[in-house]
């Protein structure tokens, strides 16, 4: 792999072996790797194994954040999941429908369950396409792709459930307030 990455993206780069028995066919079946505080985080999608699962800096396997279930602690599926990493949580969001609600679990780094938020109903103006980001102020800064058009849109849900009015469209440069930039380039 010497000379196979991009000089301008990576310093350096290693690999870790993840030492978990339960590895059977999860790399392949994973959507997202995320770092944070010396923890990777991995979701492994395999059908009836749903989970995201923690691992120290070795690839040492430490927990799996929730489980699949009806109780409120639990999921029966994850649409997106992201970590915040002020907080120090990570995030379990499901889409409830497309013109329903969405409902958002927090759990603490060792999966402990910590609150549900219910947001508003979703229209078309508000659907979670992708998950960006957290930020500082406990918002999550999503990117709306509903119109299946090339164009997204963005705005914030608020840790109270509630949704921001629209930032602006395929990127960071319209129709942004000087407080939203403000707030995302401290948050980047």
């Amino acid at each position: 792999l010497e000379g196979s990455f991009d000089d301008n993206y990576l310093d350096s780069w290693d690999y870790i072996l993840l030492d978990d028995d339960n590895l059977d066919g999860i790399l392949g079946h994973n959507y997202r790797v995320q770092y944070d505080d010396g923890l990777f985080f991995l979701d492994d999608i395999r059908p009836m194994n749903y989970a995201i699962k923690v691992y120290d800096s070795t690839g040492h396997y430490l927990n799996n954040i929730g489980r699949m279930g009806r109780a409120r602690n639990e999921f029966l599926f994850i649409d997106e999941w992201i970590i915040d990493p002020y907080r120090n949580q990570v995030l379990l969001i499901n889409r409830n429908g497309y013109y329903s609600n969405v409902t958002i679990k927090r759990y603490d780094y060792q999966g402990n369950f910590i609150s549900q938020t219910e947001t508003d109903t979703l229209t078309d103006q508000y659907h979670i396409g992708k998950v960006i980001k957290c930020m500082s102020d406990g918002s999550i800064l999503v990117e709306n792709n509903l119109s299946f058009k090339p164009i997204y849109e963005y705005f914030y849900i608020h840790p109270d459930g509630t949704f921001s009015t629209p930032l602006g469209t395929n990127g960071y440069d319209q129709n942004w307030s000087d407080e939203d930039l403000a707030m995302l380039k401290h948050d980047i």
